[in-house]
This record gives C-alpha cells, sequence and structure tokens, in this order.
C-alpha cells in the first residue's frame, strides 16, 4: 500500500462497522494538507459503511450539429443521503473524468456537512474542511499524486486532480464494483473510513460496452458557449417513484 502527499490550501452511513483487516494489494491516493489541527486531540478512526445507493454514476452530454459528446463522465457518492436521523452527517464526494485542453483529467471534490433539522429544505451545517484524502482498492500500488488545485465550492470543500492513468483506474474501481476505502482526515483532527461499493453493471456481460466506457469513449472538450445536459444513472436499489430503475438504463442519446 503506497501513500502520495502534497500540499493544500487552508480552509477546507451509516453505522461504525469495524476496521477492514484483509490486507490490499492496494492503489491509493493521497491529498494532504500542512495545516495543523485544532484540537488538541486526535480522534480515532471510524469506519462508516454506505449504502450502495448512495452511488450515483453522472454524465455531462452536449450536442454540436447532430453530434453528441460527453463532456463529463464520473461518479458521485451522496453519502446517508437517504437517512432521516436528525442529527446526522453527510458526505459529498465526486471523481469526475473531462477534458481540459484536448487532454483528459480527473477531478475530486469532497466535502463533509451535518444535518441539523428534519425539514427537507433546511441548510445544512459544513463541517472541518477536510485536510486528508486516501482511495484505497485493488489495484497497482506504484502511483502518483493527487494534485489540490483549489478549494471547492463550498469553504469546507476541496478540489483535486490526478494524472490520467490513476484516475481512471478509480473510476473502473467504482465502475466494477469493486470495495473502495476512503479514509479522510480533517482539519479539527477527526478522522474516519467510508466504505463504499458501487452495484455491478448488468450490461457488462451483454457483449455490449459499459456505461462508463461508452461515456469515456465520447468523451471531448466542451466549446465555449455550448450548454451541458447532465445525466445521472439511478442504481437498481433506488426508487423513481415508478419501482426500481435497472443500473442498466442508460439514458445517454447514443443509445
Amino acid at each position: 500500500m503506497t501513500s502520495f502527499r502534497t500540499e493544500l490550501p487552508v480552509g477546507l452511513r451509516q453505522r461504525a462497522v469495524s476496521l477492514v483487516a484483509a490486507a490490499w494489494s492496494a492503489m491509493v491516493v493521497v491529498a494532504c494538507s500542512t495545516t495543523e489541527p485544532t484540537s488538541a486531540e486526535h480522534a480515532p478512526s471510524q469506519a462508516v459503511t454506505l449504502s450502495r445507493n448512495d452511488v450515483l454514476f453522472h454524465e455531462r452530454v452536449f450536442s454540436v450539429g447532430t453530434k453528441y459528446w460527453s463532456g463529463m463522465c464520473g461518479f458521485a457518492i451522496h453519502g446517508n443521503y437517504d437517512s432521516r436521523q436528525v442529527p446526522r452527517p453527510e458526505w459529498e464526494i465526486s471523481i469526475d473524468e473531462l477534458m481540459d485542453r484536448d487532454a483528459p483529467v480527473v477531478r475530486i471534490h469532497a466535502a463533509k456537512f451535518e444535518v441539523v433539522s428534519g425539514g427537507w429544505d433546511s441548510p445544512r451545517k459544513p463541517l472541518a474542511p477536510v485536510t486528508a484524502l486516501v482511495f484505497t482498492f485493488e489495484g497497482e500500488p506504484e502511483l502518483p499524486a493527487a494534485h489540490i488545485v483549489a478549494e471547492g465550492g463550498t469553504p469546507n470543500a476541496i478540489a483535486a486532480t490526478l494524472e490520467t492513468a490513476p484516475g481512471e483506474k478509480l473510476l473502473d474501481a467504482f465502475y466494477d464494483a469493486q470495495p473502495v476505502r476512503i479514509s479522510l482526515t480533517y482539519q479539527d483532527g477527526a478522522s474516519e473510513v467510508l466504505n463504499v461499493r458501487n452495484w455491478s453493471d448488468l450490461r457488462q456481460f451483454t457483449g455490449r460496452n459499459g456505461y462508463l466506457h461508452q461515456c469515456l469513449q465520447h468523451l471531448n472538450t466542451v466549446p465555449d458557449g455550448v450548454k451541458e445536459t447532465e445525466y445521472t444513472l439511478v442504481s437498481p436499489g433506488r426508487s423513481n417513484g415508478f419501482g426500481f430503475e435497472a443500473i442498466n438504463a442508460n439514458t445517454a442519446p447514443w443509445d
């Protein structure tokens, strides 16, 4: 298991389960900060297993003439969103591939919040920024580091990029429904582990390309001024109001 560190600028389900005991030949991507924790004592790491329903594939599609392209392909983790407990923590983590100046790049956003009210429209309380973020899964141990580029869209979020090869391996791990362990450390000294696993893609056994690879095959740079439409592939365990939507239901226009 190999860890990689890089500097981070200052400012950024459910039940506790036993820590994973199996030793993995693992891919690890780490983003760290040199900021000292604000609490005097470091809380021990806790493990939280998220529902498979918390992992969603999403893509952005745009058109030029009659041709459709992908502007972004990736996975969003809406950690603990289905819980109705108050208060409760929620995590927002995304791993997306897109084109930047005609070259593919993988970006990561991560933040943690606390829901303190039972109202549907109640604002969430931003919690301490992430200062270290580690993805671990079965794969190659020799990988380059994540590069922190900025704070995310909220004051407690981080934004980072990965080189294409390790980033695509991380996306493949989610697509292949491999167990992924996300280790997080926060500026207040607390730390925790999120155990995450996606639903398997039923289409990969039908001879057709899977949804992730279809998206990546059409990945292209979004021209200036062109509008993108975002599609979310709902997991098979999440009701869409009319039953359960299968993982193999792909809404991409080229299907």
